[in-house]
């Protein structure tokens, strides 16, 4: 440990960097409704029953308790999440020590830290950084040898599929592929684990939200279109104008890579392999979707280096940093944002809203702030749930009418800033004016609501 220390400490420095200014951006749309789920889990609600939600517990039971701590400090949230990425960072610089020395792999964790997708991630209470960082410690403890150890690796497995469902499919491979590289039978606990970890988050949800969080993701009526294909092509155009080191490392590297039995080429293709069916498969397509093939990145690269002695394989490890710092800088001007439209909306709410009464919202980021009671479904409505048709008219009627609903506050025209790593995202009105019928619930509003204010932003 003490010989490393300096490199710790050199982890440490870089990744402190993404603690700056945690509360210049606040908008968010899923870390709003995940926060605001957290929040009511942690004022008595019951989660999946008063409250809904598509994703696995385990991000609001860390919720709650940060809420009944810290109350809604969203940069307490926030560091958390960071604290996540720290964790990975470390594991990272541990996993390739014994590989290429610590000199290459504590470059290969400010690859990690400094990648605009882990960069971003770091700096919203998500379920991605979560899932990533079980994922990646869960692997350094499957890669030795003790028993103790795959139990560790087991555990973290399955907090992975408490997190996300797609863990499912990612854990389930990797126990895989090291079960066959291996032949050790003693990897079957970790699948057992898996399967525990599943039975626990469905006894959990019930067979509604596994269904629900699924249904977002893959709806049944259009995973037959003729066009889907078409949409892939162009979404994998637009990633690799937009994030283009995620390809260029592995077309670089694999040319001329010997695939050895102590080599993880195959692994490493095997995951870009599956998260590029899974983003076929998926509804949404967007380029944080592929922050788990940035495992694959590391391990083609730590292949790829042992081909080099040791001096030239520092240079070229510093040269392959500064060509991912190039062709994909880390967002650094989020780190000087200063948007503060959420906290002025949810100060005027506040302030004119009893705490009796309910706020029915786009986007659960204003009940957070405002701490203003809202519906059992205000942390379900999201582009997914609205695009599939999960959530319409005819469902925001029952709920608002049901549980005395006393205020909505929709987003109605213009576009949202939405800095989000390799992307900038520009979110037009998606969630309740994006229901297939809003016509018929425009006509609902109309009738039973009076307008009060209509809230405007200028600016980014």
């Amino acid at each position: 440990m003490r010989e490393y220390a300096k490199y710790y400490i050199l982890i440490f420095l870089l990744w402190s960097v993404v603690l700056i200014n945690p509360s210049g951006f606040l908008f968010e749309d899923d870390e709003g409704a995940y926060l605001y789920t957290s929040a009511s889990f942690a004022d008595g609600s019951s989660l999946y029953s008063d409250i809904m939600t598509a994703k696995p517990p385990l991000i609001f039971i860390i919720g709650r308790l940060l809420f009944h701590i810290f109350s809604n400090n969203i940069v307490v949230f926030r560091y958390f999440a960071s604290i996540m990425g720290l964790i990975a960072s470390l594991f990272i610089f541990k996993l390739f020590i014994n590989r290429n020395g610590p000199k290459v792999a504590v470059l290969m964790s400010a690859m990690f830290i400094l990648d605009p997708l882990i960069f971003t991630q770091m700096r919203f209470f998500r379920t991605d950084i979560f899932m990533l960082t079980f994922i990646i410690t869960g692997i350094y403890f499957l890669m030795k040898e003790d028993t103790k150890s795959i139990i560790y690796a087991s555990l973290l497995f399955g907090l992975g599929v408490l997190t996300r469902d797609d863990a499912i499919l990612y854990t389930t491979t990797i126990s895989l592929y090291f079960l066959i590289k291996k032949r050790d039978t003693r990897i079957l606990v970790i699948f057992l684990s898996i399967l525990i970890f599943i039975i626990l988050s469905v006894s959990i949800r019930g067979s509604t939200n596994i269904f629900g969080s699924i249904f977002q993701q893959i709806p049944a009526h259009n995973i037959v279109l003729e066009n889907k294909f078409d949409h892939f092509v162009d979404f994998l155009r637009y990633l690799i104008k937009t994030y283009p080191v995620w390809l260029i490392f592995p077309a670089f590297i694999l040319p001329i890579i010997k695939i050895k039995s102590e080599n993880f080429s195959i692994f490493a293709l095997i995951i870009i392999g599956l998260n590029l069916v899974a983003m076929f498969v998926s509804e949404s397509h967007f380029v944080r979707y592929v922050m788990i093939a940035i495992i694959a990145r590391l391990f083609l690269f730590s292949d790829f280096i042992k081909f080099f002695n040791e001096k030239f394989s520092l240079i070229v490890a510093g040269v392959a940093l500064i060509l991912q710092i190039v062709l994909n800088p880390p967002p650094l001007s989020e780190l000087s944002l200063k948007d503060d439209s959420v906290l002025k909306i949810s100060k005027y709410l506040k302030e004119n809203i009893r705490r009796d009464e309910k706020l029915l919202s786009d986007y659960g980021f204003f009940n957070f702030h405002s701490k203003i009671k809202g519906a059992s479904i205000s942390g379900y409505i999201s582009g997914g749930s609205v695009r599939t048709g999960e959530i319409d008219s005819k469902r925001l009627k029952g709920v608002i009418e049901k549980e005395n609903v006393n205020y909505l506050l929709i987003h109605t025209d213009g576009r949202i800033y939405y800095p989000y790593g390799a992307e900038v995202y520009y979110y037009e009105p998606h969630h309740i004016k994006g229901l297939k019928d809003f016509e018929d619930f425009d006509n609902f509003i109309n009738t039973n609501f009076t307008h009060i204010k209509h809230f405007t932003h200028q600016g980014q």
